[in-house]
């Protein structure tokens, strides 16, 4: 069984920028990764802080059922 491993973007980035990373990693993890609010695309009605992108990792790991992932960013 393969272990999850999330990748975190960069401020001014998003997640199209692990795409290689992404295809490289798979074999070894379940790879996920997502835009934090404000980012890629996805809207933000809120000011950037760390305790929003922490909320968002956070919300990204309980709604996808993620137990104990390796982070990357």
């Amino acid at each position: 069984m393969k272990g999850d491993i999330i990748l975190l973007h960069g401020a001014l980035g998003s997640k199209e920028q692990f795409s290689e990373l992404k295809n490289r990693f798979s074999n070894k993890f379940e790879v996920h990764n997502f835009n934090f609010e404000g980012h890629g695309g996805r809207p933000s009605k809120n000011d950037f802080s760390i305790d929003l992108f922490a909320e968002n990792i956070a919300d990204f790991i309980s709604e996808n059922k993620i137990s104990s992932p390796h982070i990357f960013g």
